[in-house]
């Protein structure tokens, strides 16, 4: 199912034969007598971030230049991902931060501009230092033909709701 479809979901309980055809604990398979049924877009079935993960897509923080740097040379670290860190000049970027761990996570074009396929990368700073790069599926498009499917827009919702289920997973082990 696409990021962008929608569900059908039931207001209101489910009818008593309802209920038992889907056994208990699952929802129902159809819609309830004299309710409404209501689309609702698919993200909207995911839990919330957790309150400690904060959404700031401004600029890209200092704290992912000083991660990169603790790690490599100022000369690498400026060459990384096509000068992402260097240059705050690519959009559209989400980023996450986490004050009270001092860890960040960010969805950004990892790849030149001149090349012929895009890519988002998700990167994350891990409470306590460190840098890395989250492996994923991988997020692209194709600048050449920007109304082909998958489009900078669909691959760009593609990490961003990758990397908020990392953040979801991630909480369990902090």
């Amino acid at each position: 199912m696409g990021l962008m479809s929608t569900r059908r979901r039931r207001q209101g309980a489910c009818p008593p034969e309802a209920e038992q055809e889907a056994g208990a604990g699952r929802p129902c398979s159809r819609p309830p007598a004299g309710d409404k049924v209501v689309d609702v877009p698919h993200w909207q079935d995911h839990p919330p971030l957790p309150a400690t993960w904060q959404r700031c897509d401004a600029g890209i923080l200092p704290l992912w230049w000083d991660r990169l740097c603790s790690q490599t040379s100022q000369q690498s670290a400026a060459l990384f991902a096509a000068g992402l860190f260097t240059e705050d000049r690519r959009r559209p970027i989400a980023q996450w931060y986490n004050p009270a761990y001092d860890s960040a996570l960010l969805v950004a074009p990892e790849t030149s501009p001149e090349w012929p396929v895009q890519r988002f990368g998700i990167f994350y700073a891990p409470p306590g230092g460190g840098f890395t790069q989250i492996h994923s599926a991988p997020h692209e498009w194709h600048p050449r033909e920007p109304r082909k499917s998958p489009t900078e827009f669909d691959a760009f919702q593609g990490a961003v709701a990758e990397a908020e289920r990392f953040l979801q997973v991630e909480m369990y082990f902090v």
